[in-house]
């Protein structure tokens, strides 16, 4: 198995979309509401977003299997196909992103999502308070993290 990281293109737009498509629930599976999935290119105010980010992707045996974005100091979407999972792309993007980032790094995370809070912990990122918000109308609880980086300029 090769993992490549690389930055996006726009031709990998489909992937990265069937991605989210496949993914983007898995983040509120821990969740007792019921939500509905706004498809990437459906979603207005995320494909903004989206449009901002400096994104990359990890193919895995040249078929893309996860991308992140972030945009400042802050990892705004981390994705990992279902079906590629457990095999490091998550890791692997996430110290891709870090590597990217010259200062402290922040992120939200669902904080009902323990296998994502757990691999931000395993990064070293701390707890830094919660906030709510929602998706598609429904209200989620949020976690922030925080991953200081001494001796990095901020």
């Amino acid at each position: 198995m090769e993992l490549i990281v690389r930055p996006y293109q726009p031709v990998d737009f489909s992937a990265v979309a069937g991605i989210y498509a496949r993914a983007k629930l898995d983040e509120f599976r821990y969740e007792t509401a019921h939500f509905i999935l706004v498809p990437l290119n459906e979603d207005a105010e995320r494909l903004a977003a989206f449009a901002l980010c400096d994104v990359i992707v990890c193919e895995c045996d040249g078929m893309v299997a996860g991308f992140a974005a972030s945009s400042d100091d802050t990892l705004r979407a981390l994705f990992v196909a279902p079906e590629a999972r457990g095999q490091g792309i998550g890791s692997r993007l996430l110290h891709s992103v870090l590597a990217r980032l010259p200062s402290d790094v922040r992120l939200s995370v669902a904080t009902s999502n323990a296998p994502a809070c757990e691999l931000y912990r395993r990064a070293g990122f701390i707890a830094t308070g919660t906030y709510g918000n929602s998706y598609n109308g429904t209200a989620v609880d949020y976690t922030t993290m925080l991953l200081a980086r001494p001796g990095r300029q901020s």
